[in-house]
């Protein structure tokens, strides 16, 4: 029973700890949101076509720097 319990303390413990950054940290606006989704289509579409994307471009396309 007490082996048990310990267990399931870590679990919960465990939980919490996973669940804070979502509570407080999360910072994707609908506009951001919307942004990474192009960048990702876009993607998906280069891929699609067989077109070669560098890695220098990859990463210019990952700026999902959206002001607000």
């Amino acid at each position: 029973m007490q082996c048990m319990l310990i267990g399931l303390g870590f679990d919960l413990v465990g939980y919490v700890l996973m669940t804070l950054p979502y509570l407080f940290m999360w910072d994707f606006s609908d506009e951001k949101h919307a942004h990474i989704m192009e960048v990702l289509k876009q993607r998906a579409e280069a891929g699609n076509n067989g077109d070669a994307v560098s890695a220098e471009q990859q990463a210019a396309a990952v700026n999902a720097d959206v002001s607000d």
